[in-house]
């Protein structure tokens, strides 16, 4: 393929002087370099035509527009031509083509993982989401989805604490959970699954409880939030107390088990919640420890009583006493908590109420 740069008259004849091969390839490497060089800036697209010269692909287009013109000299071209004719030798429709092409692969180029996301949100939220660092506690059916949104929200740094190993029960409700996974910590599942979505994350796995006895090995401080998916009473208590000494802000997620209807979650401070079991415990020991207030995720519906209990639930243990009643989940309602969670974290961050922390030299990624 060669390329048509200018013409002369011979004889009375138009003679076209044509470009050999290798001009088309350093124009081809050069809009390569210049498509690189607009990819690595991370523009949004699309940008102002008065945006900065520096930063602005129509910009670059202009350029390009130019020096295409200008070497085909399609003026003289058209004398007596059509314009719009669909020729190899038209330079007008060669330079559409060649626009069309670089327009394109300038938006594609601008294109990466959150540009979706940060049409909504705008570029000054995504950055101080990119230098935010989440701990989640509890990587069941609320907290693997919870991780899951804010992986795909562009959270920079996430730590995941669970000492669960994935189960086959798991596979009805958990994100984590697929057949492949059965056998592996949560924590591990998660991270090969964020840094699959979003691989410049910082993930720091714990395989271990959040429990009194294991307090101490957590810097709550060093947290821009904290999400307690924790399913046992002690630990969340343990949890938000520590948490709010420390001064970080905590979102607690309330029962999510024997429950249908996902549209009946609501965000409340923890002494206004209603109709949920486990929000009603947490709110007299909270009390009881001077904790005026915390952001929840609670659901209105009322727990339902399980169609049929399992064998563990019917059999009695040594020395009469029955075992802990197992509560029944669906795919649907634990999942919607655990967006819910992520997204009240996101708004949270992006807002003027939190200032994210700059000290991220102590991270092991």
């Amino acid at each position: 393929m060669v390329d048509v740069t200018d013409s002369k008259s011979v004889g009375g004849n138009t003679v076209w002087v044509r470009v050999p091969p290798p001009a088309l390839v350093r124009r081809t490497l050069l809009h390569s370099v210049s498509a690189v060089f607009v990819r690595a800036a991370k523009i949004s697209y699309p940008l102002s035509p008065s945006s900065s010269p520096k930063s602005n692909p129509f910009h670059w287009a202009s350029i390009w527009i130019i020096f295409y013109i200008s070497s085909t000299n399609p003026l003289r071209w058209a004398s007596g031509r059509d314009i719009f004719a669909i020729s190899e030798q038209n330079p007008f429709h060669r330079a559409s083509i060649w626009i069309i092409f670089y327009l394109k692969a300038v938006k594609n180029c601008m294109e990466y993982e959150f540009s979706r996301t940060e049409l909504l949100l705008g570029t000054a939220a995504m950055q101080q989401l990119a230098k935010a660092r989440v701990a989640v506690f509890g990587l069941g059916g609320v907290g693997g989805y919870a991780v899951e949104a804010l992986a795909r929200s562009g959270i920079g740094a996430l730590d995941l604490i669970d000492h669960d190993v994935v189960s086959i029960s798991n596979l009805n409700r958990q994100i984590l959970a697929t057949l492949r996974t059965i056998g592996m910590y949560k924590t591990e599942a998660a991270k090969e699954r964020i840094l699959s979505i979003h691989p410049s994350c910082c993930v720091t796995t714990h395989n271990t409880f959040f429990l009194p006895e294991t307090a101490a090995e957590f810097q709550l401080r060093d947290y821009d939030y904290v999400i307690d998916a924790i399913d046992t009473v002690t630990g969340k208590i343990q949890l938000i107390l520590a948490s709010q000494a420390a001064g970080t802000p905590i979102i607690s997620a309330m029962g999510a088990g024997n429950k249908l209807d996902p549209s009946a979650f609501r965000v409340a401070d923890i002494y206004s919640t209603k109709a949920c079991p486990l929000a009603r415990v947490m709110r007299q020991e909270l009390k009881r420890r001077g904790v005026k207030k915390l952001k929840v995720v609670y659901s209105e519906e009322k727990p339902i009583s399980a169609f049929a209990e399992t064998e563990n639930s019917n059999s009695e243990r040594e020395g009469g006493k029955r075992a802990k009643a197992v509560p029944g989940s669906v795919a649907f309602v634990p999942s919607v908590a655990g967006l819910i969670l992520a997204g009240e974290v996101i708004k949270d961050l992006i807002s003027e109420q939190i200032v994210t922390k700059e000290a991220r030299a102590d991270l092991p990624c």
